[in-house]
Order: C-alpha cells, then sequence, then structure tokens
C-alpha cells in the first residue's frame, strides 16, 4: 500500500482538490462506494460531472450513504435523486438515527479496480466547499487485491448493520428532513454542534436559509483576481480559447506536464441565468499554449468585426465564473475601452489581470455583479 497526504488550498500553487483526487482515483474502477456527511447540489454536480464518474455512470455499480444531521437539504437530495433515477447501479441511501450526542460524520470514497483499488478520505464533505473551495487535508492510499476485498468485505458487513438507519432518498422522513435542512446555521458546524430542528428558539438565532440552487457556492469577495481577455478566432472552432503559458500557470492555476488537475467553469449570460458546469482538462499543447473550450461560446459565429471579450473571475483554484461578451452586447464597448485604457499600444491579443477591489468597475458592469459578496 503507498499513501499521499494532500492538501487543497486556494493559496497553495500545487494543490490539488479533492475534487481532482476522486477524478483520478476513479479513473479505470469498476466499482465504488463512499459516505459523507454532509451534500450540496453543486458537490454533487461537481462530483458526478467527474470523467471517471461519468464513465462508471450506467455501467459499473456505485454505492453512496449520505448524511442527514444537517446541510444535506432540498436541493442535494433531488440532485441525488436526478442522478440515481437516470443511471442504473447507483444506489445512494440517505442515513438518519436518532442517537443523541452522536453526528454521522465520515467523508470517504473507494474503487475497485483490476490491480485493486483506491482509498480517498479526509475532511471534506460532499460540497463546493469540501471538494474545491475550502482548506482541506486528506488521503490517496493505493491498495492491493486483498486489502480491497478486506474493505469491501467490510464495507458491506457496515451496510447490512445499519439497515434500519438506511433510507431511500424518496421516503417522507427524507423529504422531511431535507425540508428542514433548508434552515441551517450560518456558523460552521463540529462534531458537537448539529442543529437540533425541532428547537425552535435555538433555530431563531443565526439563521439564513439555503438557496434552492448552489449559487453562493460561486460568490467572491473583493480580493478576487479576475482576467479580461479578448478571444482569438483560431481557426472554425473559436469557442476553444487559446492562452499563454504564463496565463496558464499564474491565472489558471495550472501547472505544465500535471494533465491531472481540472478546470471548473461557469458562465453567467446577460439574462441572469447561469450555465452548467463545465469540467475541463488542464493540458497544454506543444505550442505552449493552453486551450480551453467555453460553452457560452457554443454555436456563436465569430463576429465579422470585432472581438468577443471574456471575463473570468477565480472562485477558488482553478475555479472560475466567467461572463463573454460579444461585439453588440451591452458591455462590450465598456470592456473594449477599458482593455484599451489599460494595455499598452502594440499588443495584438489584449488581456488583463486584475483583481475586484483594483477594479470594481468591471465588475460592476457586467452579470456577474451578481456573485460579488460586497
Amino acid at each position: 500500500m503507498s499513501t499521499q497526504i494532500c492538501i487543497q488550498d486556494p493559496d497553495f500553487q500545487a494543490s490539488i482538490s479533492l475534487h481532482e483526487a476522486l477524478n483520478s482515483a476513479g479513473k479505470g474502477a469498476s466499482f465504488a462506494a463512499g459516505a459523507y456527511a454532509f451534500v450540496s447540489k453543486g458537490g454533487v454536480d461537481l462530483l458526478m460531472g467527474t470523467p471517471s464518474f461519468e464513465a462508471m455512470l450506467g455501467k459499473g455499480p456505485i454505492q453512496f450513504v449520505v448524511g442527514m444531521d444537517a446541510i444535506t437539504n432540498e436541493a442535494a437530495v433531488a440532485a441525488l435523486k436526478y442522478f440515481q433515477d437516470r443511471h442504473e447501479g447507483l444506489q445512494i441511501f440517505a442515513f438518519m438515527h436518532d442517537k443523541k450526542g452522536s453526528v454521522f460524520h465520515p467523508k470517504v470514497c473507494w474503487f475497485k479496480n483490476d490491480q485493486g483499488g483506491v482509498v480517498v478520505t479526509g475532511s471534506g464533505n460532499l460540497t463546493v466547499g469540501g471538494l474545491r473551495k475550502n482548506r482541506e487535508i486528506f488521503s490517496v492510499s493505493q491498495v492491493g487485491a486483498q486489502e480491497i476485498n478486506m474493505i469491501e468485505q467490510d464495507w458491506n458487513a457496515w451496510i447490512a448493520s445499519n439497515e434500519k438507519n438506511l433510507h431511500s432518498l424518496d421516503s417522507e422522513a427524507v423529504s422531511e428532513r431535507a425540508r428542514l435542512n433548508n434552515i441551517r446555521r450560518a456558523v460552521f458546524l463540529d462534531d458537537s454542534e448539529v442543529v437540533d430542528i425541532g428547537e425552535e428558539k435555538q433555530l431563531q438565532e443565526n439563521l439564513v436559509m439555503n438557496a434552492a440552487d448552489d449559487v453562493e457556492d460561486w460568490s467572491f469577495n473583493s480580493n478576487a483576481g479576475f482576467l479580461v481577455a479578448e478571444i482569438p478566432k483560431s481557426g472554425a472552432r473559436w469557442k476553444q480559447a487559446n492562452f499563454a503559458l504564463e496565463t496558464f500557470v499564474k491565472f489558471f492555476g495550472g501547472i505544465r506536464n500535471d494533465n491531472s488537475k481540472r478546470l471548473i467553469l461557469r458562465a453567467i449570460y446577460d439574462s441572469g441565468e447561469y450555465g452548467s458546469l463545465e469540467d475541463r482538462p488542464c493540458v497544454t499543447v506543444a505550442s505552449d499554449n493552453f486551450r480551453v473550450e467555453l460553452d457560452a461560446a457554443a454555436g456563436l459565429d465569430y463576429p465579422a468585426e470585432g472581438r468577443p471579450i471574456g471575463v473570468f473571475v477565480r472562485i477558488s483554484f482553478r475555479m472560475f465564473a466567467y461572463y463573454l461578451s460579444m461585439p453588440g452586447a451591452p458591455a462590450h464597448e465598456f470592456l473594449r475601452e477599458w482593455l484599451e485604457a489599460n494595455v499598452a499600444a502594440g499588443r495584438n491579443m489584449r488581456r488583463v489581470i486584475s483583481d475586484v477591489e483594483n477594479s470594481p468597475e468591471v465588475i460592476e458592469a457586467l452579470p456577474l455583479a451578481k456573485l460579488w459578496k460586497r
């Protein structure tokens, strides 16, 4: 057995996210299982959208147990049901118990493959924070066939012993608990501090309403860095935006020759609507350029005059909300003039890296302002 200790830290350049580690661990797996204390819709979408899980869905069996003590709300349960209903072999239980002073608190996922398996365990939950944004530590252990078989036996025995605590996502008890979890404390939870929904007086203090979606996961503050970049035509497939190696490393957080890293994007449009999650590989090509495909450009012709301008705001490392402005769009002329004022003359493809605090006018002019927590 070999074990790697991994650090997830948005401020640590060599960081690896739990999301990336789970994707790598799942490559070639024939079976996956996991248990997580807290789950969010955004976390479900992130995990199920990784290439390795997409490859397993509908093919190999996958079994998950999710906690309902707190946080796992209606949006999270609906996301889990969405994938379970569409993929045969995906089995998800909600863990509900009545033991006072005890919290369902695991954070583990293990995979079985031809060589044995991989076990990923640590502090991160199945939320966008746990998978990408928070500072977490976790381990990735490569194990042999005998070890993975022992893990599988212990897992099955644990599942059998908790039959009364494992509930279908369709059960009324789970639905009721998920509704109650729409309200949670606006503080971090620890082992001893789980909200008792039945105590109304306690709930009046320091509570917030969870949004029905995961927009909060994509919020940023004034310290967030952003890139304003003209997008070149680059042949017929201009939706693959090209960036120089320096931008790839310093802004997007890529690591040259490390193809295990994944870039997560989400577009916001002039209508105020949000796009789906875009999971992209962080790969440089022979020319040392970095190419990233943008869903917001899908189906759009490259303009005959002017250039599309993309604004990418860093939410966490290798995780960005972005806005694509086409010539004629409400903010395009402003962005063009802002680039002209902030880029030295003679530059062919104009690009500027700044941050919200120093250039708030850029964000204020765009739909991205909806995500700014001032």
